[in-house]
Formats: structure tokens, C-alpha cells, sequence
């Protein structure tokens, strides 16, 4: 391309640029009648304050509907009379009669329609006005309504607050949420953290940027989030989906399901099962009433107390057991697993660490790549063992009373085997066959590039591991 092209595409793309900006700053910045004016929700500036009240009766059990833009609303349980409604208006200009008459043609509206009480003001008609389309002004709501009427709520730039009221449903951008002592919620906010507590019934909730936090909700509840974090504390079954925040829970009264990305999990109290994968953080279970599985892409996977079985997947992060109820499998890639008292049998493949089991019962299969393995049965070992490591040892700790036949070998390693009563049917190098007792389940141990040792619990334990 000559030297001309590249000054006449680099002129076309600066003057795309100031068309551009100067557009953006169009609709921000306006002057009229009344002078300049920050636009998007963001005034300043000297202001003035008036109020309109009104009373509008309606049956029990009637929906209330609000819908407001640049101001809060508030709701609260009242007399059982009528709706009783507060609207405030924040009126940004400097002269406080101006101010007030502008203020008159801010009107309140309110009608029945399809039996739901419809409340709002008139912001639409004046922002289509000339001499209106500079001025900043806010509403705001405050509502007093029979204890237990719906409510429903569509507002922007501004915070929504509802209290003793029966089903609620919110959307809101650009505002907090706060809605308490309800009998079921729906949340959508874009822009803005989320509280909820005491719900009797159901919750869902969809929060694109803020926190959201939900507590004694009795029912289930649903939580979609991105790039803000998640508590739930005392709430029925919990289900979460969510990027870029992490979820803290305690005490749910059901199961867990977390679909996460770039997300930490931790939860405790669960009294079903868990369901969990989420990626480049860390999950942690605790006390959790029945099965459990976790799947963390670049993280670590903990679960303790566990009423059940356990199937986990973990990268990039080591995963860690302590008192399994069933059967524990699990799938760890560039990471090791610990694991204490696992008491339904443990299955364990690991690339990258070592598998060390302290405590155990059951079956076992364990394979270590580029790492060793390390056995301690809580009592007389009564099932199979397969274990097996490359570039690694592999060592098992025998308790009195154990009765199996042992096979034995090594490649490139050191075989010892000390037991005490074990009758050696078969002995090479680098392979042992034997039978301890009356014999029994099967004891397969290997390493490649690494030692096996076996040896009586009381004999290692009086011995010292300078060797190791």
C-alpha cells in the first residue's frame, strides 16, 4: 500500500473516531432551557425535593405492579386499608420555583388493570418534550400495602426494597435488591447486588454483576450469577450456575447441584447429595448427607464427611478425603490425593503426585504415574488390593490379623517384604508370590522405577522413615 492510501485510511478511521465520541457525548451531555445537564442517570448539582401522596383502594389479594426509572422504590406492609403511595421527586435544577413547577408536571399514575393495580408516573411523556429534555429529575416510591400482597416491580437506576409481602417478582438494573419476609421471589438484575431473606416458598434469582446473597429461604432455590459472588445460608435445595464469582453455602436442607466457571465452591450442612464442576478455583464439601460428585478443571477438590459415595475429577490440583461413608473414586491429573478413612472402598488414578490412604476399608485400586503410593488399612485387610506407580514407590502397612495372597514385583526398584508369617511360595528378582494366614483376597503390588515394601503396622511404625 503507498504512503497517500495509508494517510487517507488512517484520516477515514480519525474521523470515525470523533463522529463516534462526539455521538457518545451527545447523549450524555444536553443544554436547554434550563442549562446544562450530565445525562445516564447521574445528575448533580443543586436540587429540590417535593412530595405527592395519594391512597388507592383495592381488594385483598390484588397484584401491585410498579414501574419506575431513576429512582428507588419501597415496599412495605401498611394498614389493610388502602394502597397508601409516597412518590418523592428530586428535581436537579437550581432554582427552587422552577424546580417546583417542573415538579407539577411530574404526575402520578395509577389504574386497575386486568385486576393488578398498575402505579408509575408520566417520565416517558416528558422526556419527549423539548424544554424537559435537559432536566435531570428522580422518583422515587414509597408503598404501604396490605401484609401479603404481590408485588411486582420494574425499575432502573435505583434500588428496589420489598418486605411482608407474598409473591414478588423484581427486575431491576443498575440498583440493589432487597426483598425480605416474602412467600416466593423472582430476581432479574443486571447491575447491582441482590439480598433476599426469609421466603417462605421458591427463589430464582439472575444476577449479572453483583453479589447475591440468600438466607432462611424454606423452599428451593435457583441462582444464575455472573462475575459476582454467591452465599445461600439456610435454604432448601440449592442450584447454581455461575462465572467469575465464587459461592459460599451452609446448611441446606437439600442437594447441591454448581455448574462454575473461573469459580470457587464451598459448601457445608448439606443434607442431600452434591453435584459439582466449576473450573480454574477450588471446591470444598463438607458434611454432605448423601453422594457426592465433583469435578474441578484447574483447582483442588476437598470433601469431608461425606454419608455417602464420592466420584470426583480434579486437574492441576491436589484432592483430599476425610470420612467417606461408600465407595470413593477418583481421577486427578497433574496432583496427588490424600485421603483418611474412606470406608466403601477407594479407586484412585493420579498423574503427576502421590496417592496416600490412611484408615481405609474395602477395596482398593490405586495407580500413580510419576508418583508413589502409600496404604494404611484402618484394620485387618478383608478385600483386594491393586496398587501400582511409575517413577515411584509403592508401600503398604500390614495390621495384625490380615489374611491374603500377595504378589509382589518391581522393575528397576528394590522389593522388601517383612511380615511375619508370610509363607513365600514364589521368589525371584524383582518378584514375590506369598500367603499370609489361610491366604485370601488378592494384594497386587507393583512399581516401575520405584520400590514396593510391605511390612507389619507395629514394625513400621517402631521404624524409622529416614529411608523413604
Amino acid at each position: 500500500m503507498t504512503a497517500p492510501r495509508i494517510f487517507l485510511l488512517i484520516g477515514i478511521l480519525g474521523a470515525g473516531t470523533a463522529v463516534e465520541t462526539a455521538y457518545q457525548v451527545r447523549e450524555h451531555i444536553g443544554v436547554g432551557a434550563f442549562g446544562w445537564r450530565l445525562f445516564g442517570g447521574k445528575f448533580y448539582g443543586p436540587h429540590h425535593v417535593f412530595e405527592e401522596k395519594a391512597l388507592r383502594a383495592i381488594e385483598a389479594g390484588t397484584p401491585v405492579f410498579v414501574k419506575n426509572a431513576f429512582g428507588d422504590v419501597d415496599v412495605k406492609a401498611g394498614s389493610a386499608g388502602p394502597v397508601e403511595i409516597l412518590l418523592r421527586k428530586d428535581v436537579y435544577i437550581g432554582s427552587e420555583d422552577k424546580a417546583r413547577a417542573f415538579a407539577d408536571r411530574i404526575r402520578l399514575q395509577s389504574e386497575l388493570v386486568d385486576g393488578k393495580l398498575q402505579i408509575r408516573t408520566n417520565r416517558e411523556e416528558l422526556e419527549r418534550e423539548k424544554d424537559a429534555f435537559d432536566v435531570g429529575f428522580e422518583t422515587h416510591f414509597q408503598l404501604r400495602l396490605p401484609a401479603g400482597t404481590p408485588v411486582e416491580i420494574e425499575g432502573s437506576h435505583g434500588q428496589a426494597d420489598v418486605e411482608d409481602a407474598g409473591e414478588t417478582r423484581v427486575d431491576n438494573s443498575h440498583g440493589d435488591v432487597r426483598v425480605r419476609r416474602v412467600s416466593a421471589v423472582r430476581v432479574n438484575s443486571s447491575h447491582g447486588a441482590v439480598e433476599l431473606e426469609t421466603v417462605r416458598g421458591a427463589v430464582l434469582v439472575d444476577v449479572r454483576h453483583g453479589d447475591a446473597t440468600v438466607r432462611d429461604a424454606a423452599g428451593s432455590v435457583r441462582v444464575v450469577s455472573e462475575h459476582g459472588a454467591v452465599s445461600a445460608q439456610r435454604v432448601g435445595a440449592l442450584e447454581v450456575q455461575l462465572k467469575y464469582g465464587d459461592l459460599q453455602a451452609d446448611t441446606l436442607a437439600g442437594g447441591l447441584q454448581v455448574r462454575g466457571e473461573h469459580a470457587g465452591v464451598e459448601a457445608k450442612g448439606v443434607q442431600g447429595g452434591a453435584d459439582v464442576e466449576t473450573s480454574y478455583a477450588d471446591a470444598t464439601l463438607e458434611d454432605v448427607g448423601a453422594d457426592a460428585r465433583v469435578k474441578v478443571e484447574h483447582g483442588a477438590v476437598v470433601l469431608a464427611r461425606v454419608k455417602g459415595s464420592v466420584t470426583a475429577e480434579s486437574s492441576f490440583g491436589d484432592a483430599r478425603l476425610e470420612d467417606v461413608t461408600g465407595r470413593a473414586e477418583l481421577t486427578v491429573a497433574h496432583g496427588g490425593v490424600r485421603a483418611k478413612r474412606v470406608r466403601g472402598g477407594f479407586v484412585a488414578r493420579t498423574d503427576g503426585d502421590d496417592i496416600v490412604l490412611d484408615g481405609f476399608q474395602g477395596a482398593v485400586e490405586a495407580e500413580a504415574k510419576r508418583g508413589s503410593v502409600r496404604l494404611t488399612p484402618e484394620g485387618p485387610v478383608a478385600a483386594g488390593i491393586d496398587a501400582s506407580a511409575s517413577f515411584g514407590n509403592v508401600r503398604l502397612q500390614v495390621p495384625d490379623g490380615s489374611r491374603f495372597d500377595l504378589v509382589a514385583q518391581v522393575e528397576r526398584g528394590e522389593l522388601r517384604v517383612t511380615l511375619p508369617g508370610l509363607e513365600i511360595s514364589e521368589q525371584g528378582k524383582g518378584r514375590l508370590l506369598g500367603r499370609l494366614g489361610d491366604g485370601g483376597p488378592q494384594v497386587r503390588l507393583q512399581a516401575e522405577h520405584g520400590d514396593v515394601r510391605v511390612s507389619n503396622r507395629i514394625a513400621e511404625s517402631a521404624r524409622s522413615d529416614d529411608d523413604e
